[in-house]
């Protein structure tokens, strides 16, 4: 090592002592400090350690510094004698070197550590300027931080330091009070307005119950399902149906619920403020997402994604009555809503039962496929401005959920004899491939409603479909045998009828419960089949379809048994003492009786001198019924009776017997049309004189 190395090590080393001089003089403050904090003394102990540590250095600084400058003297003498071998001088010589380098990184490390005792010092230092000073030597420890919390420093009579309570009413007891966990009784509340009273807080949040209270996240990606299930568990009021106190309302604040699938139970309610719903799991099969099992519940703004998922069953499962849905908004579902429960459907003992009281109020389904399934005969659900439609929403191509999602048939209802409701509301599925509902016959071991088809009352609805309701077959070895329900009434409806459709807007098929559709307007393209039934009773009104050919109703519908189109008796007159043998002779009647027309229009209507009938519009399925009383007469009597119109001979009938009588039945009498009712007695009678002597007419407009 050479002598200038040697010199910098004993610098570095001598920077170290002054170094640690001073710390030590730091730490020797510190300690004159009668109480110290533990901060302070964990930096002047820290600077002792440091002190130590470059003392160290400094020794073993100095003393490879000596064994340098040893080696390095006899490396000298090794070399100026001749005696010595080479070899040994050059080993020394490397002695020499390794030495050299050890001093200088001793001389490093010894400066090294100088620097962080000088920096723990100041440290030490800057904390000695806040320690609590006081003359006396001897202080007291401080007490464990358990004996130290929510109390304040104090001193006792002798000067020591303490902890106490602080005084009751006193500003850290109140602080101290509003931090434990039932601090919000402390907390009053009221309106702000005349009238109201002071509440506790915890009074005030109690009124509803967040499922973030309880631990849900809302974050999208954690499964809340347990937390959530067990809330509802906790809350579900199992007793009977009663009034009582114990309606709790949970609240789904703003997040996303990620769940698999729940059960609400009784008497629970339910407020949507920002928060929704959607599945966790989009692969493994389930019923439902929440099912409604207790009664008694009111969901305010569900909401909820099902991200197109079709391993759900349905979204909402109602297997309960009294359930009231205000505003819902349900997104991507295979199927929104299932009411009742899919077992009935072939089970004659279940079909009579049903879940019943329910409404849905206002509220809507986006880019659904399937609306609604509803079972049992006793079902009854009300929709009340809401909106029911089918709209399969197209996926894009890759996606991996779009084959099964778009194979699913866009039919807007399925009801398994259930009655269904559509106050106000707007449905369709804007297809005429499709029925918008499907009616589908529910089994039932009761003669009250005997094997019965799903029933429809649209009332003020607007409907968009080429296909608005057709009767699904029955079951092998079942016949539909209700004939005396309504399957489908149609009342002060409007509606666009799509295209695409070639079979019939209305499809009743074999069911014998009748149908009704008045006093409503669909336009769009329907042209010349509204509807086909093999037993249903019809009752059409003419103006529910002024778009079809010709306006001409009859020509558009199908059906078997009787129908009419609002059924009135415009004409009864009576009264003739007319001889009626030899020839036709046209009846004229004196009487005009009472009937659904106003007298005064009837007078202008019916010319009793000629025997007259004059119509002033179309009218449909006329019955013009002739009751004649001869003088006298016998059971070998034979007469003819013929009906007139417009001076041609539409049809004749013979009537044996003393009393003869006859019934013309017409489609259609068009406006302006004039009909006559012609007789001839081969007895030669002559009519009676009497109010017996009658012609009536029906008809619908």
């Amino acid at each position: 090592m050479s002598i200038s190395d040697t010199n910098q090590s004993k610098r570095y080393a001598s920077i170290a002592e002054v170094a640690a001089a001073q710390c030590q003089v730091f730490t020797e403050e510190a300690r004159k400090a009668p109480e110290y904090t533990d901060l302070a003394k964990q930096y002047a102990e820290s600077a002792e350690s440091s002190a130590i540590s470059a003392s160290a250095s400094r020794n073993q600084a100095a003393q490879s510094a000596n064994g340098a400058s040893s080696s390095a003297s006899a490396a000298q003498v090794y070399a100026n004698s001749a005696s010595s071998s080479s070899q040994s001088a050059l080993s020394s010589a490397q002695t020499a070197s390794s030495a050299s380098e050890s001093a200088t990184a001793s001389a490093s490390s010894a400066e090294n550590s100088a620097q962080s005792a000088s920096e723990d010092a100041q440290i030490a230092s800057d904390a000695v300027t806040k320690t609590l000073r006081v003359s006396d030597s001897d202080i007291s420890p401080l007490a464990a931080a358990a004996d130290r919390a929510n109390k304040v420093l104090s001193c006792d009579a002798s000067g020591n330091f303490q902890f106490t309570a602080p005084a009751s009413g006193s500003a850290q007891d109140v602080l101290n009070q509003l931090a434990e966990p039932a601090g919000a009784e402390l907390v009053g509340y009221t309106q702000g307005v005349a009238g109201s009273i002071n509440r506790t807080v915890t009074e005030k949040l109690g009124d509803v119950i967040s499922v973030k209270d309880f631990g849900a996240s809302g974050d999208g990606v954690t499964d809340d399902t347990a937390i959530i299930q067990a809330l509802f568990d906790l809350l579900s009021d199992a007793n009977v149906p009663q009034p009582t106190n114990n309606n709790y309302t949970v609240v789904f604040p703003s997040g996303v619920y990620k769940i698999s699938s729940i059960v609400v139970g009784r008497r629970t309610n339910i407020r949507f403020e920002g928060g929704r719903l959607e599945p966790l799991d989009t692969t493994t099969p389930r019923t439902h997402l929440i099912k409604f099992y207790g009664g008694y519940n009111k969901v305010y703004n569900l909401c909820v994604n099902m991200n197109y998922a079709t391993n759900y069953d349905t979204v909402i499962w109602c297997r309960t009555r009294y359930l009231d849905f205000i505003a819902p908004e349900i997104w991507s579902a295979k199927c929104v809503w299932t009411f009742g429960d899919p077992l009935w459907k072939n089970d004659p003992a279940g079909g009579i039962l049903g879940d019943s009281e329910i409404q849905i109020i206002g509220g809507w389904s986006i880019w659904c496929i399937t609306h609604h399934k509803a079972y049992g005969v006793n079902t009854i659900v009300q929709f009340v401005g809401h909106e029911c439609y089918s709209y399969k929403w197209s996926l894009p191509d890759g996606d991996p959920r779009k084959s099964s999602w778009e194979s699913q048939p866009e039919i807007t209802g399925y009801n398994c004899g259930a009655l269904i409701y559509l106050t106000g509301s707007f449905t369709g599925n804007y297809s005429g491939q499709q029925p918008n509902f499907l009616s589908q016959l529910q089994v039932t071991s009761t003669s009250d409603y005997k094997n019965t088809y799903g029933r429809y009352v649209l009332s003020g609805t607007h409907v968009e479909t080429g296909y608005l309701f057709k009767c699904e077959a029955a079951p092998s070895g079942i016949v539909a045998e209700d004939d005396y329900t309504q399957m489908l009434n149609v009342v002060n409806c409007t509606g666009y009828v799509s295209g695409g459709r070639s079979g019939y807007f209305i499809d009743a098929s074999e069911a014998l419960q009748s149908i009704s559709v008045i006093n409503s307007s669909f336009y769009g393209n329907i042209v010349d089949r509204v509807l086909y039934s093999l037993g249903s009773k019809i009752h059409v009104s003419r103006d529910s379809f002024l778009k079809v050919n010709g306006g001409d109703i009859f020509k558009a519908i199908q059906a078997r048994s009787f129908y009419n189109y609002g059924v009135y008796n415009p004409f009864n007159v009576s009264t003739s003492s007319q001889y009626i043998g030899g020839s036709l002779t046209t009846l004229r009647m004196s009487n005009l009786e009472s009937s659904d027309l106003d007298a005064v229009f009837v007078a202008s209507y019916y010319d009793s001198a000629t025997g007259n009938f004059t119509f002033p519009q179309d009218v449909f399925n006329v019955e013009v019924a002739v009751n004649l009383l001869p003088t006298s007469g016998a059971s070998t009597d034979s007469t003819d009776i013929a009906l007139y119109i417009n001076g041609g001979q539409d049809m004749l009938l013979n009537s044996m017997g003393s009393t003869p009588s006859a019934v013309f039945k017409i489609k259609k009498i068009t406006s302006g049309s004039v009909i006559q009712v012609r007789a001839v007695s081969y007895n030669s009678r002559t009519l009676s004189g009497s109010d017996r002597n009658k012609i009536s007419i029906t008809c619908s407009c």
